[in-house]
């Protein structure tokens, strides 16, 4: 009974929320799952529920023994702004995720997992890549 009710629940939120976007219900269902997993507020990133989370999708490593970056991240998570910490990833510069940014960077975010770069804005830019890329 548990399981039809809350699948009977995400079916009409997925009827309210399809009149504004257009989206397949096994995509909101996934969106959905995906938040409640990378939603819960952590203190210490470090606790074994982040690295739980954080490790949950196996990371895929370059010939030179750097992560590689995700191709796409679920606007669920990446907009969630919850445990989206920098860290240096790589040895070599890799792309960095911002639509129009050429530079490259080694630094990534832990959450996310794509290479962002993290440097003083310039040209009157408010925003940094990594503070442009989660809000």
């Amino acid at each position: 009974m548990l399981y039809h009710f809350i699948d009977l629940s995400l079916v009409n939120s997925f009827i309210l929320y399809k009149t504004t976007t257009p989206m397949v219900l096994y995509q909101f269902k996934m969106d959905v799952a995906l938040g409640l997993m990378y939603g819960d507020v952590v203190e210490n990133p470090e606790e074994i529920q982040a690295v739980m989370v954080e490790n949950a999708v196996a990371l895929t490593v370059s010939l030179h023994g750097d992560p590689v970056g995700a191709a796409e991240v679920v606007p669920a998570v990446r907009y969630d702004g919850i445990n989206h910490l920098p860290s240096v990833a790589a040895k070599l510069g890799r792309c960095c995720k911002v639509v129009g940014c050429k530079s490259r960077s080694v630094v990534w975010c832990r959450k996310c997992r794509v290479y962002l770069c993290v440097k003083y804005p310039k040209n009157g830019e408010s925003l940094n890549c990594f503070e442009k890329f989660h809000s």
